[in-house]
């Protein structure tokens, strides 16, 4: 499963990108829970989670 969003509306925002391992996260719910929380953190542009694998990337705006 691959769930992606994006929330940056400005194409001059400083981006930077994170990756984290997340092996506890293997179901939708798991990863809904983990996305929920990210929509709720200002300076975090688009994010994906992928339960496949546990693996969550983070695209955020680092001067935020």
């Amino acid at each position: 499963m691959s769930d992606e969003h994006d929330k940056s509306h400005d194409e001059d925002l400083k981006e930077d990108e994170a990756e984290f391992m997340v092996p506890e996260m293997d179901c939708a719910s798991c990863a809904a829970k983990i996305e929920n929380s990210l929509d709720n953190i200002e300076g975090i542009n688009e994010y994906s989670a992928l339960t496949t694998v546990g693996k969550v990337t983070v695209n955020y705006n680092s001067s935020k």
